[in-house]
């Protein structure tokens, strides 16, 4: 096998072609998948208080996903919940 050596600028570059096409990637995928809201946004979107929110999510009565420590509400998610 070949030793392959870079620049520390020609790996930066790399990293960077690397970052741009992930980021497509996965701003291609959330598009399609929908759009995602913050807890306060889906708060707007539904007209309620926060507490009455996080109830929701506690007993799953609600959609959402947790990213990391985050909560999010897909926004078809919520549509199809309220009809």
């Amino acid at each position: 096998m070949p030793n392959i050596q870079f620049t520390e600028q020609e790996l930066e570059e790399l990293a960077n072609k690397l970052a741009d096409k992930l980021f497509l990637k996965l701003k291609e995928r959330l598009n399609q998948e929908g759009e995602l809201l913050t807890l306060e946004q889906a708060c707007d979107y539904l007209k309620c208080n926060k507490g009455w929110l996080y109830k929701k999510v506690q007993q799953k009565e609600i959609p959402f996903i947790k990213i990391g420590k985050y909560l999010r509400f897909r926004k078809k998610e919520l549509d199809k919940w309220m009809k």
